[in-house]
C-alpha cells in the first residue's frame, strides 16, 4: 500500500474567530471558542471566549454543524421595555416635570436599541473526540462555513474509505 501525501483541501478564515486548514488527513488551526465557566442563578450556562489550537485526524471528528440562536425575544423585550419607560415617563412627568419627562427620551432610545440588539448568534460546532468546540460566526460568514462543512464531510468520508 502506497503512503498518501497530505494535501490541503480548504481553508476557513473567519478573522479572529478561527483559521482552520483542512487536509486530506487532518483538520488544523486556531479557533476562538465558547467555554462554559459556570452557571448563573437561573441555572443557565455562563460562557466566555477562549483561543485554542486544533490539530486532529479526520477520524477524530465526530460531528459538525452550523447552529443558529435566534435572539428575537430579547429584541422584543428591549422594545417593550423602552415603550413602558417612555409611557411611565410621560405619566410621571405630569407629577414631577423634570424627572418624569426625562424618561421619555430614555425610553425612545431603549426602544431604538431594541430594534438591533441583541443580535442573532451563529456558531460553527465541531465535536472532536467528545469535546464540543463552538466557534462564533458572523452572520455574513455563514455561507463560507456551510461550504467548509461540505468539504469537511467529503474529506472525512474519503479518509475513512482509504483507511477502512
Amino acid at each position: 500500500m502506497e503512503k498518501q501525501t497530505e494535501t490541503t483541501i480548504a481553508t476557513l478564515d473567519l478573522g479572529e474567530s478561527c483559521l482552520l486548514t483542512l487536509t486530506n488527513k487532518h483538520l488544523r488551526g486556531q479557533v476562538t471558542k465558547y467555554v462554559e465557566v459556570g452557571r448563573d442563578k437561573n441555572g443557565n450556562p455562563i460562557k466566555r471566549l477562549q483561543k485554542d489550537s486544533l490539530d486532529v485526524l479526520l477520524s477524530g471528528i465526530a460531528g459538525y454543524s452550523l447552529d443558529f440562536l435566534n435572539m428575537k425575544g430579547g429584541r422584543i423585550g428591549n422594545m417593550v421595555t423602552g415603550i413602558l419607560v417612555a409611557l411611565a415617563g410621560g405619566y410621571v412627568g405630569f407629577e414631577m416635570i423634570s424627572w418624569g419627562f426625562a424618561a421619555i427620551p430614555v425610553g425612545i432610545l431603549w426602544f431604538l436599541f431594541g430594534l438591533k440588539f441583541p443580535k442573532d448568534i451563529w456558531a460553527f460546532s465541531i465535536n472532536v473526540m467528545g469535546g464540543k468546540n463552538e466557534i462564533p460566526v458572523a452572520a455574513g460568514h455563514t455561507e463560507l462555513v456551510r461550504e467548509f462543512i461540505t468539504k469537511l464531510q467529503n474529506a472525512k468520508i474519503a479518509y475513512e474509505e482509504i483507511n477502512a
